[in-house]
């Protein structure tokens, strides 16, 4: 468990898989029943929930809204796995104004968000940085108290940018927050394609906590053309097919740096969890296991958190 000033990550967490606002998936919660349980369960143990990526101002990926068909377009179960997954959901969100709110009325539902910020880079490094300082003023302003910790995710692969290569940016968006916003508790969440020097950057920086990692580019996930979905070459693999690879970069991140840490991805069981406490997990967040598998979930949420 990762306690602050009062506050506390639980000892599992999950990421992403319960949407922007960490009240259920979008379009899950309208189809499936067990999705609507784990959340329940979840909410009874207190489990931390990372949200999904929101931008500052809306943003339109390949999913649309109004189409719900577009997600079983670009959110697949990999075949022949029975918990991986592939996504090319490319960020779509309603921008930081609208989530903040919905992330306040999901606190007072009892669930337990941390809001997850995506800079976007793309538009220049100043205008990235403005955006990121306004966003925490805003989650500050709505959440008021609620409001004690973000998440800053500089590892989308399906954002369109180099992440590989937004060392220098990523570390100085994190110094200007950690320098207007002192008591903030930080977390980065970074990709398995940054070097070391990403992660040592982000710690002189003023970082409280690693994320690593929630996917694998799917180039680097299947590298030898054996790609069970095919041509598709975009997008990223999380679950089970890539939870050797992950396991071993997050070994080595753990060896390498003292900052908390919360490791996952390929969570498949208990067991999977107890391996990443082995490599040095101060808490160990899941994510496809909650939408493939949402009675695996359960027992581990009762585990390690109840």
């Amino acid at each position: 468990m990762i306690i602050h000033n009062g506050h506390y990550i639980s000892n599992v967490v999950v990421s992403t898989a319960f949407g922007h606002d960490g009240a259920g998936l979008f379009p899950y919660t309208l189809f499936s029943a067990a999705h609507a349980q784990v959340i329940g369960v979840a909410r009874e143990t207190h489990t931390t929930s990372l949200t999904k990526s929101a931008t500052r101002f809306n943003r339109l990926g390949n999913f649309r809204p109004k189409n719900p068909f577009t997600w079983w377009r670009y959110v697949k179960k990999i075949p022949g796995s029975a918990t991986g997954m592939w996504n090319n959901y490319a960020l779509t969100n309603d921008g930081v104004g609208v989530i903040a709110r919905q992330i306040r009325e999901s606190r007072y539902q009892g669930n337990q968000p941390i809001p997850n910020y995506f800079p976007e880079f793309d538009k220049g490094e100043g205008i990235a940085i403005e955006e990121a300082v306004d966003t925490v003023y805003i989650y500050w302003e709505v959440l008021e108290d609620m409001f004690w910790a973000v998440e800053f995710s500089y590892s989308c692969p399906n954002s369109g940018e180099k992440i590989e290569k937004n060392i220098g940016h990523a570390a100085k968006c994190t110094r200007i927050i950690r320098d207007r916003f002192p008591w903030l508790y930080i977390i980065i969440k970074g990709s398995i394609v940054h070097p070391w020097e990403f992660w040592q950057e982000q710690e002189w920086a003023g970082a409280n906590c690693f994320h690593g990692v929630n996917s694998v580019p799917i180039g680097l996930a299947f590298p030898d053309g054996d790609n069970p979905l095919g041509n598709i070459e975009d997008g990223a693999v999380s679950g089970g097919p890539v939870k050797e690879k992950v396991l071993a970069y997050n070994a080595q991140l753990g060896k390498r740096f003292s900052l908390p840490k919360i490791f996952g991805c390929g969570v498949e069981n208990v067991d999977d969890v107890r391996k990443y406490y082995d490599i040095g997990a101060y808490a160990v967040s899941i994510c496809s296991l909650a939408i493939r598998d949402p009675n695996e979930t359960e027992k581990i949420f009762r585990e390690f958190n109840e």
